[in-house]
C-alpha cells in the first residue's frame, strides 16, 4: 500500500500545486470584475475570494477522495489502512486553508476593506474548511 499511497500523494500534490497556481489568476480576475463594477473595495470582492477558495477546497477534496479510493481498491485486504488515509486526507485538504486565508487577508488589506469584513470572510473560509475536511 505504501507505493500506491506514494503515487496517490504525488497526484494530490500535483493537483494542489495546480490549484495554487490558478489561485492568483482567479483572484485577479475577480478583482477585475469587481473593479469594472466600481465595487472593488466592497465586501463583495472578499466574498468572491472566499467562494473561489471554497470551490478549490472542494476540488482538492474530490481529488483526495478519488486517489485514496484508488489506493484502497488496489491494496490487498490485509494492507488496507483506511484510518491513515483519513488522517492524511484531512492534512491535504486542511493545508489548503493557509494559502487561501493569507491571500484573503492580503487582498482585504490591499483594497482597504473594513477589518470586520476581513474577519468575517476569514471565519467563513475556516468554516468551509471544517465542512470539507
Amino acid at each position: 500500500m505504501n507505493d500506491l499511497r506514494a503515487l496517490a500523494d504525488a497526484k494530490i500534490d500535483a493537483a494542489r500545486k495546480k490549484l495554487l497556481a490558478s489561485l492568483h489568476n482567479q483572484v485577479e480576475a475577480a478583482k477585475a470584475r469587481q473593479s469594472s463594477r466600481g465595487m472593488l473595495q466592497s465586501g463583495n470582492t472578499l466574498v468572491e475570494i472566499v467562494n473561489i477558495c471554497s470551490l478549490m477546497m472542494e476540488s482538492l477534496r474530490d481529488v483526495v477522495i478519488a486517489e485514496y479510493q484508488w489506493v484502497l481498491s488496489q491494496s490487498l485486504p490485509g494492507e488496507r489502512n483506511a484510518d491513515a488515509l483519513i488522517v492524511a486526507s484531512r492534512d491535504h485538504v486542511g493545508g489548503w486553508l493557509l494559502p487561501c486565508d493569507d491571500r484573503l487577508k492580503r487582498e482585504g488589506s490591499n483594497i482597504s476593506a473594513q477589518t470586520n469584513a476581513i474577519v468575517e470572510c476569514s471565519q467563513k473560509l475556516k468554516a468551509k474548511n471544517d465542512e470539507v475536511c
